[in-house]
């Protein structure tokens, strides 16, 4: 809740701190997506309206706490998604930074899990970039217009013309045959 207690609430309750905020995100994983169940983790990231990064809550590789904590303090960030097992986000400039679980290579940067935002690899400069709430992938437009994605491509989903092979780096879209 960011209140700083384990309290549930039945109605809205305001988020600890004097934080102003343009944008809050929820995140949350299931020990199993089908059949109901509990989250065995919930998370909320959120931009403060000086465009600073903060979560709480408890993700797949990191205890956040239960009030706001500032992330990547020394950028500015435009927008954050958040997925059930890991979260995105641009800063100003357009760098996409992700973190959380890479089990299929979804924070795009050839590396492992991490609880830090981390660049995207590839040097590319998004306008957008977005996490499906199911997902194990990631996409992202460039300030040019060439749309990107990595992570889980086991039905395709990258767009890449193939099938079945993670991509744990961006990888253009392809356009139609």
């Amino acid at each position: 809740m960011g209140d700083g207690t384990r309290t549930d609430h039945g109605t809205p309750t305001l988020v600890t701190g004097v934080l102003s905020w343009q944008l809050v995100v929820p995140g949350s994983g299931f020990i199993s997506p089908i059949g109901g169940g509990s989250p065995d983790f919930a998370y909320t990231c959120g931009l403060n309206t000086d465009d600073r990064l903060y979560c709480w809550g408890t993700s797949t590789v990191q205890r956040f706490g239960l009030t706001p904590v500032a992330l990547a303090t020394n950028r500015r960030f435009q927008s954050v998604k958040a997925a059930d097992f890991h979260t995105c986000a641009l800063t100003l400039s357009g760098a996409a930074l992700c973190w959380g679980q890479n089990a299929d290579g979804e924070l795009g940067t050839g590396g492992s899990n991490t609880a830090t935002p981390t660049a995207v690899a590839g040097g590319h400069t998004f306008s957008v970039v977005s996490v499906p709430l199911l997902g194990q992938h990631s996409c992202g437009v460039t300030t040019d217009h060439h749309a990107f994605c990595w992570g889980d491509n086991g039905s395709g989903q990258l767009g890449d013309g193939t099938q079945g092979t993670d991509r744990p780096t961006p990888v253009a879209v392809v356009g139609p045959a």
